[in-house]
C-alpha cells in the first residue's frame, strides 16, 4: 500500500450486478428527488454493516422499494476480517466493548450461548443471521464502488441512506521526524505475530490502542510502550459482576443531574475495581461522561498490565530520529514498530462537497442524521455514544422512515433549512457544555438522551398546550418501558 493510499484510504465504488467480478465495475450516479410525487419511490442504502442492515430491514418490512450497495463481498462491515474491500479494521482477537444485552437488535436477540462480550466472529455470524432471518439479502449488491471512473449507470432515488460508517478512513498523526522502522495504522493490524521479539510503541489510548498494547505485551513483544498525549478514563467491562454499560436504567439516564450521575458511576467503579491512580495510570481531570471512555480490553486488563510493568506509558512524542523516539518528558526509547491507533476521519467521498458531515469538529446534521441542505439524504450510525451503536440506529430509522400522514411517500418530512440550522446550533452548544472539544468526540451524543430525542422526533405530537404536555409525558413513559410509539 502506498503512502497516499495509507493516508487517504481506498475509495468505495457501485456495480450493476449482485456479485460482479473484480474486473467488472460500473459507477452508479445516485441522484435524489426528495418529495417528488411524480417519481416512483425508491431508496438507496450505502453499506451493509450494522447500520445498513437495520435500514434494509425497516425498508423491507414497510414495503418501500430499495437497493443496497456494499463494497465488500459479504455483509458485516467492520466485523469482516481481511475484507476484500480493504475497508474493514477488524483484527483476530476483536471483541465488542458493549454487552450483548445492550447491543442486540431489539427484535432479534443474540443467541443465549454467546458470551457477555461476543467475539468478532460471533458478531459477524449474528449479522449474517439477521440478514437471512428478515429476508432482504437479495436487495444487496456486493463488491460495488462509488468512485467517478469507468462507465456510469445513472439511478434516481427518492432518498439515499448513507451507512458506510466512520471507522474506515484512517487518521494518521503528524510525526515529527523520520522513522525508519515499521509504521502502521491500527486499521492494518490483524495479529500480534508481527510484534514477536520487537519493541513496540502504540500511539493512542482509545479502545483499539489499548487492545493492541495489551495483546502485544502478552504475545512475545520484547517491550511495549503506550504513548498518549491526553489521559483517558478506563472503564472495566464488569462492575460488581454486571456489564458496565447496563448499570444505568434509561429513566435515570435522562432524569438524573449529569454531574451527580457521573460521580455515582465513578464511585461504583472505584469501589468495584479501585482507582486508576492505584494502577499507575491516573485518570484525566475532567469527568467520566465528558469523554468517550476506553473500555478495558477483552485480551487482558490493561491497567494491571501497566501496573505490572508489562506496558510502559509514555507522554506525547517530541521528535523521532531513525528508530529512536524522544518523548516530551525527556525520555527516549528505541522502537521497532509504531502502531498509530489514532482514530479515523469521517469520510463520504461519493457525496457532493456541500453535504458535509463535519465542519471542523462540529457535526452538520440534525440529530446526526439529516443535512439541512441535502433533502432526501440521511446518515445512519454517524454517532459516538456512551453505549452501543445498534439501538441508536434502530432509533434513527423509524424517524427517517415514518409512514404517517406527515410524510412524503413514506420518507419523513423535515423542518425548513433555517429551523434545522438553529437546532443543529443547539446541539453544538450542548456538546460544548458537556463533552471535551476534541476531534475524537465530534460525533458524541449522550446515549439515553439521544434515544429519547429520536423517539420524540418520530412520535405523533399532541395539539395545544395540554396535548403537547401529555404527549411528552407519554413519550417519556414508553421510552422508559422500552415500548414503541
Amino acid at each position: 500500500m502506498s503512502d497516499e493510499e495509507r493516508r487517504n484510504g481506498p475509495t468505495p465504488s457501485c456495480s450493476d450486478t449482485k456479485l460482479p467480478s473484480k474486473d467488472h465495475k460500473i459507477t452508479i450516479e445516485i441522484t435524489t428527488r426528495a418529495g417528488n410525487d411524480a417519481l416512483k419511490q425508491r431508496a438507496c442504502v450505502i453499506g451493509a454493516g450494522k447500520s445498513g442492515l437495520i435500514a434494509c430491514k425497516v425498508l423491507h418490512e414497510r414495503n418501500i422499494p430499495f437497493d443496497c450497495f456494499e463494497a465488500s463481498s459479504q455483509v458485516g462491515g467492520l466485523w469482516v476480517l481481511n475484507s476484500d474491500s480493504g475497508l474493514s479494521a477488524s483484527y483476530e482477537s476483536l471483541r465488542i466493548n458493549t454487552s450483548k444485552q445492550m447491543t442486540s437488535f431489539h427484535d432479534f436477540p443474540m443467541p443465549k450461548h454467546y458470551p457477555t462480550y461476543p467475539t468478532r466472529k460471533e458478531i459477524l455470524e449474528y449479522l449474517e443471521s439477521y440478514a437471512d432471518h428478515f429476508g432482504f439479502r437479495s436487495h444487496i449488491t456486493f463488491r460495488t464502488e462509488d468512485k467517478a471512473t469507468g462507465h456510469t449507470l445513472a439511478r434516481l432515488y427518492t432518498s439515499v441512506l448513507v451507512a458506510n460508517g466512520h471507522h474506515w478512513h484512517a487518521a494518521w498523526p503528524e510525526l515529527p521526524g523520520s522513522f525508519t522502522g515499521t509504521l502502521m495504522h491500527s486499521h492494518e493490524y490483524r495479529t500480534p505475530k508481527v510484534m514477536e521479539g520487537k519493541r513496540v510503541m502504540v500511539i493512542g489510548a482509545g479502545n483499539s490502542g489499548m487492545d493492541i498494547a495489551s495483546e502485544a505485551s502478552q504475545c512475545g513483544a520484547a517491550a511495549v510502550f503506550l504513548s498518549c498525549r491526553r489521559r483517558v478514563h478506563v472503564v472495566p467491562r464488569y462492575i460488581f459482576g454486571a456489564p458496565s454499560d447496563s448499570i444505568l436504567p434509561a429513566w435515570l439516564g435522562v432524569t438524573a443531574p449529569r454531574r451527580l450521575m457521573e460521580k455515582g458511576v465513578t464511585c461504583l467503579i472505584h469501589i468495584s475495581r479501585g482507582s486508576q491512580t492505584s494502577f499507575k495510570f491516573p485518570p484525566p481531570d475532567f469527568g467520566l461522561l465528558r469523554v468517550h471512555p476506553t473500555v478495558s480490553p477483552g485480551t487482558g486488563d490493561i491497567l494491571q498490565l501497566i501496573k505490572d510493568g508489562k506496558v510502559t506509558v509514555r507522554p506525547g512524542i517530541e521528535r523521532i530520529e531513525d528508530r529512536t523516539v524522544h518523548f516530551t518528558d525527556g525520555t527516549k526509547e528505541d522502537i521497532d514498530i509504531i502502531v498509530c491507533a489514532t482514530g479515523y476521519n469521517v469520510s463520504c467521498p461519493f457525496l457532493p462537497p456541500k453535504v458535509e458531515v463535519l465542519k471542523g469538529d462540529k457535526p452538520q446534521l440534525l440529530l446526526n442524521v439529516a443535512h439541512p441542505r441535502a433533502p432526501g439524504i440521511f446518515f445512519l450510525g454517524f454517532v459516538q455514544a456512551h453505549g452501543p451503536m445498534i439501538p441508536c440506529v434502530e432509533g434513527q430509522m423509524p424517524w427517517v422512515c415514518k409512514t404517517n400522514s406527515e410524510c412524503v411517500q413514506g420518507i419523513t418530512e423535515l423542518p425548513g433549512e433555517a429551523e434545522m440550522a438553529a437546532k443543529i446550533a443547539e446541539q453544538h452548544e450542548f456538546n460544548r457544555r458537556n463533552f471535551t472539544q476534541v476531534k475524537r468526540h465530534a460525533l458524541m451524543v449522550e446515549f439515553h438522551r439521544y434515544l429519547l430525542q429520536l423517539r420524540m422526533a418520530r412520535c405523533p405530537k399532541g395539539k395545544g398546550w395540554l396535548g403537547r404536555k401529555l404527549w411528552k409525558a407519554k413519550t417519556f413513559l414508553v421510552f422508559c418501558t422500552g415500548k414503541t410509539c
